[in-house]
């Protein structure tokens, strides 16, 4: 704990302690947090991609799944409970899983659907650029996620994929 001295400022008695260096950016951030605007969908959802990258490193499937939306559908008649059924599966075979992702777009239908294109590199090592994926082995896809907004958050209604090649990585 630290010291409180007083201190004569124009008059007036005021305290200085060290603690005022910790709780002054602390506040500060408070009020700049209670001022600035609403995330855009697109950094919504961007936000919502880095999320899943760290719940498939830690093989959160939780996580993977509060994501998922309950009216989950795909172009093979998966649901909900297939995709949960092929993470898990995923999640077994591999020891450690890594994705290095780029979003190609972000298409906003309105205030509670959009669509992204995503392309995926999965491995088993932790990738920083694209110019790493030409030494390692990786899986490389092209994700085309549709999502709607339920009860406040961004979820998946719909998913296509597709192989992807190194290029487009790049």
């Amino acid at each position: 704990m630290s010291a409180m001295v007083p201190v004569n400022c124009y008059g007036f008695r005021m305290w200085r302690c060290v603690e005022a260096r910790v709780v002054a950016p602390v506040i500060l951030c408070f009020f700049l947090a209670a001022c600035h605007k609403p995330a855009t969908p697109q950094a919504q959802i961007r936000t919502t991609i880095t999320q899943a990258e760290e719940a498939v490193a830690q093989k959160d499937i939780a996580a993977l799944k509060a994501m998922v939306s309950d009216k989950f559908n795909d172009p093979e008649g998966h649901d909900k409970k297939a995709v949960e059924s092929i993470v898990r599966y995923y999640f077994m075979r591999n020891e450690s899983i890594h994705l290095f992702t780029r979003v190609r777009k972000i298409d906003v239908a309105d205030d509670t659907h959009l669509q992204t294109s995503v392309y995926a590199a999965m491995t088993s090592e932790p990738i920083k650029s694209a110019q790493e994926l030409e030494g390692l082995r990786a899986d490389l896809y092209h994700f085309e996620f549709f999502f709607a907004k339920e009860s406040g958050h961004w979820r998946v209604i719909k998913a296509e994929w597709r192989p992807a090649e190194l290029i487009d990585f790049l």
